[in-house]
């Protein structure tokens, strides 16, 4: 009876989504600082903050002690203007980002997931948007689909 038992309990724990030897704290990740492969520098730490915020916002706690590290890398930003007056001063315009990331584990460097991640946000100053909201509205897109597939519980 007692084996009967046994084999019952691991089909149900089977059943569950368990998987024996693959147990990870998912609700703690540490955050690196995403690197910037563009020539548009200087977004690296707003980028990595927004995320970071995004990721509370979704109920992951970061810890630098925790098993696991997002890392990543800014691969574009687009400044395109859509209109520019005769002073050749942009009036209207867009801010766009694409990152790629990854799902490290520390010990052993294995990659959990990865994939990208794209935001964009529009400006126009005669409405009194300026190109930093549109900076950070692109920035809270790419943290927001980022943290939703920790919410898919990878």
């Amino acid at each position: 009876m007692n084996r009967t038992v046994a084999v019952g309990m691991l089909f149900l724990t089977a059943g569950c989504g368990y998987h024996f030897g693959h147990a990870l704290e998912r609700s703690e990740i540490s955050v690196a600082v995403f690197d910037n492969l563009t020539e548009r520098r200087h977004h690296e730490l707003d980028l990595t903050r927004q995320l970071i915020r995004e990721l509370a916002h979704a109920g992951v706690k970061v810890d630098p002690k925790a098993a696991v590290e997002l890392r990543g890398e800014i691969v574009e930003i687009g400044l395109p203007a859509l209109a520019e007056s005769q002073t050749d001063e942009v009036l209207v315009g867009a801010f766009s980002v694409t990152v790629r990331c990854r799902l490290v584990e520390k010990g052993s460097g294995k990659v959990l997931w990865e994939e990208s991640a794209s935001g964009r946000g529009t400006f126009t100053d005669l409405r009194g948007k300026p190109v930093e909201a549109a900076r950070q509205e692109a920035f809270r897109q790419v943290g927001s689909k980022i943290a939703a597939r920790f919410d898919a519980r990878w």
